[in-house]
């Protein structure tokens, strides 16, 4: 997709979520061929080393608004709070590599039921709920047994000798 069609599809999102503005339909356009989660300070960075010039504030605003809207996913980590765009409109959770940050978005309908039924239990209504899971993914499991690997090596005693 072209850089004006995403600007377009972005636009039109806008559109129905809010105030129609050039700064929210970059920023989304921005988000949607940009897959990572980083910060606002971040996108703020890189949008605006492309040329376009959109204040840190607009930034928060917009994203604050795209996240209310359904339109990017909020990862707050314990320092920070990131975001992307969706890439599915449906409720979803997120498992986050905690060495390189890779992100997969997971649906566990068993979790969903089991929400509604222990809020409505406690008498609560209108329910909703955020799960983020964390863990070392497959890449940097190989890439921790190969340094540990290479460790036991450079500690054996055949290397000692040599």
């Amino acid at each position: 997709m072209t850089h004006t069609a995403q600007q377009h599809r972005a636009s039109e999102r806008s559109a129905s979520t809010g105030r129609k503005t050039h700064q929210r339909a970059v920023i989304l356009a921005w988000m949607e061929k940009n897959r990572d989660f980083l910060s606002a300070q971040d996108i703020h960075t890189r949008i605006n080393e492309q040329g376009e010039h959109i204040g840190l504030a607009t930034v928060y605003r917009t994203l604050a608004a795209l996240a209310e809207d359904g339109h990017v996913d909020v990862l707050r980590t314990q320092t920070q709070t990131l975001y992307r765009a969706c890439e599915t409109s449906a409720h979803h959770h997120h498992v986050v590599c905690r060495r390189c940050g890779m992100t997969l978005e997971i649906e566990m309908p068993e979790l969903e039921t089991l929400a509604r039924a222990s809020a409505h239990s406690a008498g609560f209504i209108e329910i909703d709920h955020v799960l983020e899971i964390s863990g070392i993914c497959p890449s940097c499991q190989q890439e921790l047994a190969q340094h540990a690997d290479s460790s036991e090596l450079l500690g054996s005693p055949e290397h000692a000798l040599a």
